[in-house]
């Protein structure tokens, strides 16, 4: 692979093993990945400004059909993200961004490896963002996922779903409440095993344990933000031996 801060090539032969392609040619899988990073959008505030940016991840790329090579070339407006992210952050993994499937997925990885729990510099890996925001950071159109409730469903537990398979870090995500009504969520970042690299049995562990986590979260985005508080320290001071059957009692 040669690479600098905005353009990168693939020689796919070379990858297939790493990134742990089997049946399908690795080539037409990381085509099919390019032609996805080609549609996902970046959204960027500017709060000063009053205004928002959206640019694609990549402005092209470069199929080498005869040599096994694919270049990816990222947006000009990428280059001071990926320079702040080298320069503050632990440089992002090619191999793991390029296993994930879904534009949903690849913006929330390079949110959640913005606040990478694995370095202390970052402190306490934890973020806010209102309903309006999480639309406008996933590009979601108006009448797409119309309510709090459908983004939960289509949009975060897709993402979450797929960086607990695939990345070394994933988040979690509680809602935010003004009573019954849900505002926004809070997000927090967290070390991962990716499950793909798991054996069989403990692959199987790791998706009962992330279910039962989900349907805490669940039980949570029902109920007023008081009753929500008070679950959420109750499941936060619980042992993990006994985590599993509160998640099965109503909060």
């Amino acid at each position: 692979m040669t690479a600098n801060c905005s353009r990168t090539r693939l020689k796919v032969k070379e990858y297939k093993a790493r990134l742990g392609f089997t049946g399908r040619s690795a080539y037409a899988l990381l085509e099919d990945i390019g032609d996805e990073m080609l549609k996902s959008l970046v959204v960027l505030e500017n709060p000063v400004e009053g205004s928002r940016m959206k640019f694609q991840i990549l402005s092209h790329a470069k199929y080498y059909d005869n040599e096994g090579i694919i270049e990816l070339k990222f947006h000009d407006e990428m280059r001071p993200l990926l320079l702040r992210l080298q320069q503050h952050f632990t440089q992002i993994p090619l191999n793991v961004f390029l296993r994930l499937k879904s534009g949903y997925a690849m913006k929330m990885y390079v949110r959640v490896r913005s606040w990478n729990p694995r370095d202390s510099r970052n402190g306490l890996p934890h973020w806010e963002m209102d309903v309006n925001q999480v639309r406008g950071f996933f590009g979601l159109d108006d009448d797409e996922y119309k309510k709090p409730s459908h983004i939960t469903d289509g949009v975060l537990k897709r993402a979450m779903h797929e960086l607990n398979e695939r990345a070394d870090l994933t988040f979690r995500y509680e809602p935010i409440k003004d009573g019954r009504k849900q505002v926004g969520w809070s997000f927090r970042a967290i070390p991962n095993t990716p499950t793909s690299t798991l054996s069989a049995g403990a692959a199987a562990t790791k998706r009962r344990e992330e279910k039962s986590e989900e349907r805490q979260m669940a039980r949570a985005s029902s109920i007023p933000s008081s009753k929500f508080e008070n679950a959420r320290e109750r499941w936060l001071r619980a042992p993990q031996q006994i985590r599993e059957p509160m998640a099965k009692q109503d909060p």
